[in-house]
């Protein structure tokens, strides 16, 4: 599992660090030749440390908890999710499973994958190689021209980054897909079903899709 998730009732959780290795003690050495070598190691130790370069500054990991840190608290009847790998959070409705059936995608999903009563939210995440939302979203729209369906595109702000939606999207149900990179990181969030046959059931995944947009959450990466 490459995700942690946190009740509403759940303290925080921080990351473990190892101590430090501790061996046993050797036999002992004459007092004279340890003193011998403590000299030799001082002289030493200036070249050493000079040939290193820097030391690695910490600044990095503590970025990432910071931003974990700015994750939203959960509530009654929401969880918190928690990625730090793909490097994400945000809150879900209590009802929702995580699945995760591939190592970039996580799937929000009541009764597994093969549900067809409940919606769904697919979060995939790739290498963007340099690409935007809108190109992202031009190159989608691309694959599904020569169909003349009418999908609807508008540009939204998910975690604080811009992002492209596109509604009313063909597949098995009509669904509602949101483009947004964060440090060269395509995400693709995919709600189904939407559109005017999806009668309640849309409605339920509306509620799904703010419940999870509205407080998304990148960890790291772009300012």
């Amino acid at each position: 599992m490459l995700h942690r998730e946190v009740e509403a009732h759940e303290p925080g959780v921080r990351p473990i660090r190892s101590a430090a290795l501790q061996t046993a003690p050797g036999p002992s050495r004459p007092t004279h030749w340890l003193a011998v070598a403590a000299l030799a190691l001082a002289a030493l130790l200036p070249a050493a440390l000079a040939a290193c370069g820097p030391a690695a500054s910490p600044g990095g990991e503590r970025e990432v908890e910071n931003d974990v840190a700015a994750c939203p608290e959960p509530t009654d009847g929401m969880r918190l999710l928690v990625d730090e790998n793909r490097g994400f959070c945000f809150l879900y409705p209590q009802a929702y499973e995580v699945e995760e059936p591939s190592e970039d995608e996580v799937v929000l999903t009541i009764g597994g994958l093969l549900d067809v009563e409940n919606p769904k939210a697919y979060l995939r995440v790739e290498p963007a190689g340099g690409r935007t939302a809108e190109q992202a979203a031009d190159e989608t729209l691309a694959e599904v021209a020569e169909m003349g369906m009418d999908i609807g595109r508008t540009n939204v702000n998910v975690g604080g980054r811009e992002a492209v939606l596109l509604e009313r999207y063909p597949g098995q149900d009509l669904g509602r897909l949101v483009f947004v990179v964060n440090d060269d990181r395509l995400y693709r969030l995919t709600f189904v079903p939407v559109g005017p046959d999806a009668g309640d059931l849309g409605q339920r995944t509306d509620a799904l899709y703010n419940s999870v947009v509205e407080v998304f959450r990148f960890l790291g990466g772009d300012g």
